[in-house]
C-alpha cells in the first residue's frame, strides 16, 4: 500500500497473516474487496480470523504528543475456519462495505506554520510571530487477527479514505437575513440580504458562482459589498490534558465590490464567482473531528452609507466545505 504505514506483528514459529485490497483509495459507502492469506509453518488448527476496521486520531503539537483517539473499531468480518490447516499458504476473501459517512484521511504537518499574536503592555499593542507546531493524522486500517492457543497473529494494513461531494451532502446554500441598521447619527431602517449558492462542496482552485440579492427598505444606498473566505482550525492543546481548545482564523481571500444602488429601490441582484486558491499552505481539506477540526466559512458584509459620511454595515458568515484528492500534497 504506497504511502500507508503497515505494522505486524507475527508469531513466526506458526505462520502469519497479510491483507491485500483490490485498490489504494476508497470512497465513504465503498466496498472493500480483500484477500487474506495466511502462511503456516506447521499444520495448525485455526478457529476463526477476525478482521476489524478501525481509525485513529492522534496530534502533536509543540512537540507534545496526544494519546492516540479511537474514533472508530468494528467488526468488519469473522472468517470461520473451525479445522487444521496444513502448512503453507491460504488464501480467504472477504468484504466490506465501509460506512456512508466517514472524515476524509487526514495528513497535516504544519510545522512551520506562524501566527501573529497580539498582546497589550503598558497600554501598547505588541504584535510578534509565533511557531504553530502541529502535526495531525486520521488513519484508517483494516486489522486481521488469528488467536492460536498463547500465539497472536497480526497485521494492520491502511485504508485511504477519499472525501468527494455527493448529491445527500452537496446541497444549495440559501440564506436571507435582515437588519434594521443604525448608528450614532441615526436609524436607517430595514435592509434584507439574500446569498444563494449552487452547492456546498468545492474543490481547491475552483471559482463559486454566488447570486446575492438585496432589497434597500431604508434610507440609505448601499456603497459596497465584501466577500471574504475565512479558514477556521480548532484543535485540542495536548498540553493542557484535553482542556483547553485553541483557534486559529485566517482571512485567505479578500475581494471588495462597488455597487451603488438608488435610495429605497425595490430589489437588486448581482451575481459574483469568487475564486478558491489553489495554495496547499492555505487551503487544507475540510475536517471536523474529535481532536482537530478545518472548517471554512465565506462572509458577506454589506456596507451602507451613513449620515454625515459615517457608514452603517451588516455580515453574515455561511460554511463551505472545501474538498478534494486528498494526499500528501496537504503537508
Amino acid at each position: 500500500m504506497g504511502g500507508n504505514q503497515t505494522k505486524s506483528e507475527n508469531a513466526v514459529s506458526i505462520g502469519n497473516l497479510k491483507l491485500y485490497f483490490n485498490k489504494a483509495e476508497f470512497l465513504p459507502g465503498e466496498t472493500v474487496q480483500a484477500n487474506v492469506v495466511l502462511a503456516l509453518t506447521q499444520d495448525t488448527y485455526c478457529d476463526a480470523i477476525i478482521i476489524k476496521f478501525k481509525a485513529t486520531e492522534q496530534m502533536i503539537y509543540k512537540g507534545n504528543i496526544q494519546k492516540p483517539y479511537t474514533v472508530i473499531d468494528r467488526i468488519a468480518q469473522m472468517i470461520q475456519i473451525q479445522k487444521k490447516l496444513s502448512r503453507g499458504s491460504h488464501n480467504f476473501q472477504f468484504s466490506y462495505q465501509l460506512p456512508n459517512v466517514l472524515q476524509p484521511s487526514y495528513y497535516l504537518d504544519k510545522a512551520n506554520e506562524r501566527m501573529q499574536t497580539s498582546q497589550v503592555r503598558n497600554g501598547e499593542i505588541i504584535t510578534y510571530d509565533q511557531e504553530e507546531k502541529l502535526k495531525f493524522t486520521l488513519m484508517y486500517m483494516m486489522v486481521s487477527q488469528l488467536e492460536i492457543k498463547d500465539k497472536n497473529i497480526l497485521d494492520m494494513e491502511g485504508l485511504n479514505i477519499m472525501k468527494i461531494g455527493s448529491a445527500a451532502n452537496n446541497q444549495p446554500i440559501s440564506d436571507t437575513f435582515s437588519e434594521v441598521l443604525k448608528n450614532f447619527y441615526g436609524n436607517y431602517g430595514l435592509y434584507q440580504q439574500k446569498v444563494f449558492i449552487k452547492r456546498s462542496e468545492f474543490n481547491p482552485g475552483e471559482t463559486i458562482p454566488i447570486q446575492l440579492s438585496f432589497e434597500n427598505k431604508g434610507s440609505k444606498p448601499l456603497k459596497r459589498i465584501n466577500v471574504k473566505l475565512i479558514r477556521e482550525q480548532n484543535f485540542i492543546n495536548p498540553e493542557s490534558g484535553g482542556r483547553e481548545t485553541k483557534q486559529k482564523k485566517l482571512i485567505i481571500s479578500d475581494i471588495n465590490l462597488i455597487q451603488i444602488v438608488p435610495p429605497k429601490s425595490v430589489k437588486e441582484n448581482v451575481g459574483i464567482h469568487f475564486k478558491i486558491p489553489d495554495d496547499p499552505k492555505l487551503i487544507l481539506p475540510s475536517y471536523n473531528g474529535g481532536a482537530f477540526s478545518c472548517r471554512y466559512f465565506l462572509q458577506f458584509t454589506f456596507h451602507y452609507n451613513g449620515a454625515f459620511c459615517s457608514e452603517v454595515s451588516t455580515s453574515r458568515q455561511v460554511p463551505i466545505l472545501i474538498i478534494g484528492k486528498n494526499d500528501r500534497r496537504f503537508n
